[in-house]
């Protein structure tokens, strides 16, 4: 019976780690893997990073003809409300925020990064770092753009 009860709580315990949503703050970002979840303070919005669903990123050592992309699988959860299911990509080419009203939630980053000649990523290893900003005249996609420009001066 000691094996049972052993083997069972190493088959939970991974669940049980992600149960509890991590604490976040408006305008602060904060890193999430597959399956965890995050809880804003003093708000209403749950949101859970499911994981990666494609990686085409350019991996760093090989020559590309474009940046590639990442994407990320976020779910929403407003307390009343529909829930947001919402694909947040790397690429400026595409979404890399999501309205979830009267929230909006950015991804900044996806880790690690791929690496030529480099065994595949594990899924369960991937990381999003991600932000949630009030829905409306805020516009961090400018602040990191000029973040990035910055560094090239």
């Amino acid at each position: 019976m000691k094996s049972f009860t052993t083997a069972t709580l190493l088959l939970i315990l991974p669940t049980l780690l992600f149960a509890v949503p991590v604490p976040v703050n408006m305008g602060v970002p904060f890193e999430l893997a597959p399956g965890q979840a995050a809880e804003l303070m003093d708000g209403d919005l749950y949101l859970v990073f499911t994981g990666i669903l494609t990686e085409s990123r350019c991996p760093m050592g090989a020559i590309c003809f474009w940046e590639g992309d990442a994407e990320a699988a976020v779910v929403g959860d407003l307390p009343g409300e529909i829930q947001f299911n919402c694909i947040l990509h790397t690429s400026t080419q595409f979404a890399q925020s999501c309205d979830m009203d009267p929230y909006k939630v950015f991804l900044l980053r996806v880790d690690p990064y791929p690496v030529l000649d480099a065994p595949p990523i594990d899924p369960l290893d991937y990381r999003a770092t991600l932000i949630i900003v009030e829905a409306g005249p805020v516009d961090v996609e400018k602040k990191a753009w000029g973040s990035i420009k910055a560094l090239f001066r």
